[in-house]
């Protein structure tokens, strides 16, 4: 029996025949494998070698070796050398051994890139090594991330997820994600996962591709004031209609707004339900004011604002009608009431007077001569007395 060699590569299978170059001077003799290995039952069947894969040696020497995956971890062009023994019969009695060694030569196994998953709440970075959990059975290999996304360009750059949010992910496999507000408008513990792709590569032509899944948890926004309610002027008795609740806005799409307010003058108030303040100032709201109203506008999660305008009531003008009075030469003195045809214009009650005659708050209640002759007196109430005198 000669020692016989073969030669393939990992994973691949190879056959041949131990009997090819055995010999027997006896011409006659019909050579066959009687023993593989330590054991003549193993002959014909699966039986490891001493270092890896599976021989089997058949009766009529023919043989298969199987690597199976026990050189997987074979770097490209390395080698490994696995062997068995076998036990060659004449039939007569005559038995020899010889080895048969079959040299593996190692080719690139791709990496395997595992999905890779992680946590955080909306506004929150997070971060983490997508090559923790990848692997590649040639121990040698250095793995990197070659792709992110569609580009190759994109390692190392912020890119955005399927359904927001932007990923960074670098070469050696470490990662930023950054939500940004893309997440803003989850409600309190309602979740949304953003997904991206990247691809391994083993640095000899193998490649795998796996996705990194955030999964982001809402947390509660605060409402805002987006437009701020302006100042405003009225006047005395006017109704009002102030929507106050278009000032605000909240983040969270499920928040339902609820409204108060303080510093409302008398007459008016608001709908907690959509922030509108209505009614109709008093008659007197001027004597009172300027008011300061402060708005308040919670989510039901915790979150307020506060939106404070002016609101300033003014006066009503009164309004002055000309007075006509006819006089008879000589005859007793005129009288009369300038106020009986004025108004004050507005819904208050207030108490007109006179506060100037002749423009001039000195004259009120004195003779003040006419412009073509004659004393008039006007009182602060509006009594009159026109004097003709001579």
């Amino acid at each position: 029996a000669v020692q016989d060699t073969n030669a393939t590569t990992e994973n691949t299978a190879v056959s041949g025949d131990v009997l090819l170059n055995d010999s027997d001077v006896d011409a006659s003799d019909i050579l066959t494998v009687s023993q593989v290995g330590e054991d003549a039952d193993s002959v014909g069947q699966p039986t490891a070698g001493d270092n890896g894969g599976q021989f089997t040696i058949n009766a009529d020497g023919s043989y298969d070796f199987a690597p199976g995956t026990d050189f997987d971890d074979l770097v490209v062009d390395e080698t490994r050398i696995s062997t068995i023994s076998y036990q060659v019969s004449d039939g007569q009695g005559g038995v020899d051994t010889a080895t048969l060694s079959i040299t593996v030569t190692g080719v690139n196994d791709a990496p395997v890139a595992v999905q890779d998953t992680n946590a955080t709440t909306e506004n929150t970075a997070v971060s983490g090594d997508v090559l923790l959990n990848d692997s590649d059975v040639d121990a040698s290999d250095i793995l990197t991330v070659s792709q992110v996304g569609e580009d190759a360009d994109s390692v190392g750059q912020p890119t955005a997820g399927d359904n927001g949010g932007q990923f960074t992910i670098n070469a050696d496999g470490s990662y930023d994600f950054a939500p940004g507000t893309d997440f803003d408008d989850l409600a309190v513990d309602e979740t949304r996962i953003s997904t991206i792709s990247y691809q391994v590569s083993d640095g000899q032509g193998g490649v795998d591709t796996a996705t990194l899944s955030i999964t982001v948890t809402g947390v509660n926004d605060a409402p805002v004031v987006a437009t701020p309610t302006d100042d405003l002027t009225a006047v005395d008795g006017e109704t009002l209609s102030i929507p106050a609740g278009d000032a605000f806005s909240d983040a969270d799409a499920a928040d339902t707004l609820a409204y108060t307010v303080a510093g409302l003058p008398a007459g008016l108030a608001i709908n907690a339900a959509t922030g509108e303040i209505t009614g109709t100032l008093s008659a007197d709201a001027s004597q009172n004011g300027p008011f300061e109203i402060t708005v308040t506008a919670t989510d039901g999660n915790g979150g307020t604002i506060d939106d404070t305008f002016t609101l300033t009531a003014s006066n009503v003008t009164p309004v002055a009608t000309n007075d006509t009075a006819t006089a008879v030469e000589n005859v007793t003195p005129t009288t009369g009431n300038v106020l009986t045809n004025d108004t004050d214009g507005g819904a208050d009650t207030d108490t007109l007077i006179v506060s100037q005659v002749d423009a001039d708050a000195d004259n009120v209640g004195e003779a003040i001569t006419g412009s073509n002759g004659g004393l008039i007196t006007i009182t602060s109430d509006g009594s009159y007395t026109f004097a003709q005198g001579t």
